[in-house]
């Protein structure tokens, strides 16, 4: 792929980082979730609680209010019909493309570290900081957790053409898991932990 044009964030300055970045698939844009400013204290609630879509030319389409805390995680549902995202406040939120709330699901994790949509969209993942893996309904509807990490689950991806996933987390162990979260494969991998894991 080419890289055409690199556009500064109109907000540089008061952004202290920008922990989750995802490209639409159109590739026409990008959904950024912030965490806290930096050199304007009296912006952190605020940006504590935004998701911004911005257009390839760096222009602020959509900004999406909703979550209490940092947005750690975003993902789009295969058909792209649906974006989730994770936060710190412990919950996940389902949106429509261009930026409408549709539901907010306490999850009753710690801070969520990944979410992921499989099985065309019908079930939502979630993982956390507290060592747990969620799958949910798309309605929201909890279907199972799954405690088999022994440390916070960093990392998740789920597979494009298959009912499978795999995560990663602090313990060092990789995991491949069927639809329904069980385990059918355990990897070792560094003794430091995964935090990056990719399934095509």
């Amino acid at each position: 792929a080419d890289l055409d044009l690199i556009v500064p964030h109109p907000r540089i300055g008061e952004v202290e980082q920008a922990p989750c970045v995802l490209v639409t698939p159109d590739d026409k844009g990008t959904f950024m979730g912030f965490s806290r400013a930096r050199t304007r204290p009296e912006l952190v609630e605020r940006f504590n609680a935004e998701i911004e879509r911005m257009e390839a030319d760096g222009t602020i389409r959509a900004t999406m209010p909703g979550h209490g805390e940092a947005v750690t995680c975003i993902a789009f549902s295969p058909d792209a019909s649906c974006l989730v995202t994770g936060s710190r406040d412990r919950t996940l939120i389902c949106w429509t493309p261009d930026g409408k709330k549709i539901r907010q699901i306490p999850t009753g994790q710690w801070y969520i570290t990944g979410v992921a949509l499989m099985d065309a969209g019908k079930k939502i993942v979630s993982t956390s900081a507290d060592g747990t893996v969620k799958i949910w309904s798309a309605d929201g509807r909890a279907l199972n957790e799954l405690k088999d990490h022994k440390g916070s689950v960093e990392a998740l991806s789920c597979a494009a053409a298959a009912p499978c996933f795999a995560t990663g987390a602090s313990d060092g162990l990789a995991m491949l898991r069927k639809a329904d979260g069980t385990v059918t494969k355990s990897v070792r991998g560094s003794s430091e932990g995964i935090y990056s894991i990719a399934m095509s």
